[in-house]
């Protein structure tokens, strides 16, 4: 069985400090380290954590440094997704925003090994997909 993490209150648990859900969905600065997400993903091969739309996006950026390490100890669990509602890329339908775009630019700068970026962009895909 493999099971998918995603959205809001799933990514602001990158972080060992998390506010209410009331107080706000999309937490923004420095991580500390320790959240239960990082946790999980240690614990579980078979779980896997989607970056889809705003809230991996934001978690991703809060603490870039944090991040890198993250992409690193999780690099065969991180499932790349866009769930963007733009249809050119560039954001034409949605506020300028093209959360596809913005989440592979971000992951080609902080993912130096072209190995670890095709893990996350298609073979964790794949693998999470496969006997299902």
């Amino acid at each position: 069985m493999r099971i998918i993490g995603h959205a809001q209150t799933w990514w602001a648990n990158i972080s060992a400090e998390v506010p209410p859900p009331e107080k706000t969905l999309y937490p923004t600065g420095p991580v500390k380290p320790g959240g239960l997400i990082d946790r999980l993903l240690g614990e579980y091969p078979n779980l896997y954590a989607d970056l889809s739309a705003g809230s991996g996006y934001t978690a991703l950026t809060r603490d870039e440094d944090f991040t890198r390490g993250f992409l690193e100890r999780h690099r065969r669990q991180i499932l790349f997704g866009s769930d963007c509602p733009c249809r050119d890329g560039r954001g034409e339908n949605f506020k300028g925003v093209c959360f596809s775009t913005r989440l592979q630019a971000l992951l080609r700068r902080l993912v130096e090994d072209e190995d670890a970026l095709a893990d996350v962009f298609r073979n964790n895909a794949l693998r999470a997909l496969e006997g299902a």
